[in-house]
């Protein structure tokens, strides 16, 4: 009866459909995991780095827990204790012999009124987003469609660059098994999804292998197609092309003045000619009426395979700005409903 909260890297350790599930923590993740992590009185940090895209401001970081000296910190590499959060108890070793010799020594205990609280906090904070107008798409609209039709599926890796599109796949895909997910967490390195996906479906070759990518990121290795194709390696590239780096030009928004400096791409290459001047089978997609069909085409291809989603660009949310505890993150309705005045500038970060 512990709910369970992972990092980016971490997800699908633990069911996300399952009730104790909060799903992805910190700069981008759920609201009710930030809150709860605020307010739990026990933290156990299995294999975490406390990174600060989990913690916010370290200084505000789980105030009860620090409070009730109640931060456990198992890690198999001993450099990572007090390296940003000094723990009240380090476990040095294997996270799976942990739990294994732990287990016999746990009482279950019902904690009704803290599940309540969490429940609460699900129904009102739930991952959400504006659908776009006149039957366009958004990046979340093509993630909601595709978490539904491969949840029929199995063995399913999913590669991810970087940007609002792996993002918004930590907040709208349903994980639910281990090493399901390969990507780079907060390295944030651009155009690494493809190199991802050809690595994951050379060593799982019976796995689907799907690589969701903005156009961003894409441009930076397109490339790799060359090697997909002449290696026939059947990964299924989905490029979410808003025609911009949208999550930094969010916080040029939101932080720096609204000062937008080379985060618009008007000039974009056509996906389509791209993918078939390498070889590759492709797709098109801007519209909820073709989106179900054209998912289902992309799926079942068993081909290397690119699809061009023309989305709508979108903001991110919830957000976890610079210099702020994973509590005061800024929310879906903060920011839609925030009058001319409100201001959201911060501290640039480094």
């Amino acid at each position: 009866n512990i709910p369970v909260t992972t990092t980016l890297h971490g997800m699908g350790i633990f069911d996300e459909t399952h009730p104790l599930a909060l799903k992805m923590v910190g700069m981008h993740g759920s609201a009710y995991s930030n809150f709860s992590i605020q307010q739990a009185d026990c933290i156990i940090a299995l294999g975490s780095r406390f990174d600060d895209r989990t913690t916010g401001d370290v200084s505000k970081y789980a105030p009860k827990a620090r409070e009730a000296q109640n931060i456990i910190h198992v890690n198999i590499e001993k450099s990572e204790f007090g390296k940003i959060i000094d723990a009240n108890y380090n476990v040095l070793g294997d996270c799976g012999k942990f739990i294994t010799q732990i287990l016999p020594l746990i009482d279950n205990k019902p904690r009704l009124q803290w599940l309540n609280y969490i429940d609460d906090l699900k129904t009102q904070y739930p991952f959400k987003y504006n659908t776009a107008p006149d039957n366009k798409i958004k990046t979340q609209s093509v993630l909601i469609e595709l978490n539904k039709q491969i949840q029929t599926k199995e063995d399913v890796i999913i590669t991810m660059g970087v940007g609002n599109h792996m993002m918004m796949s930590c907040q709208f895909i349903d994980w639910k098994y281990p090493k399901q997910v390969i990507a780079s967490g907060s390295l944030g390195v651009m155009g690494c999804s493809n190199g991802y996906a050809i690595g994951a479906k050379i060593a799982n070759p019976n796995s689907m292998v799907i690589s969701v990518d903005g156009d961003g990121s894409f441009n930076m290795t397109a490339q790799e197609l060359k090697t997909i194709v002449e290696y026939d390696i059947p990964v299924k590239i989905a490029i979410m092309n808003d025609s911009s780096l949208q999550m930094v030009k969010i916080w040029e928004e939101l932080y720096f003045e609204k000062r937008y400096t080379a985060t618009d791409n008007n000039r974009n290459p056509d996906y389509l000619k791209l993918g078939e001047a390498y070889g590759l089978e492709t797709l098109y997609c801007d519209n909820y009426t073709d989106l179900p069909n054209i998912m289902e085409q992309f799926l079942n291809s068993n081909k290397p395979i690119l699809c061009e989603f023309k989305v709508e660009k979108d903001i991110c949310l919830p957000l976890v700005g610079p210099g702020k505890a994973l509590d005061e993150m800024i929310l879906f309705d903060d920011y839609h409903n925030r009058t001319e005045d409100l201001s959201f500038h911060g501290e640039a970060p480094s």
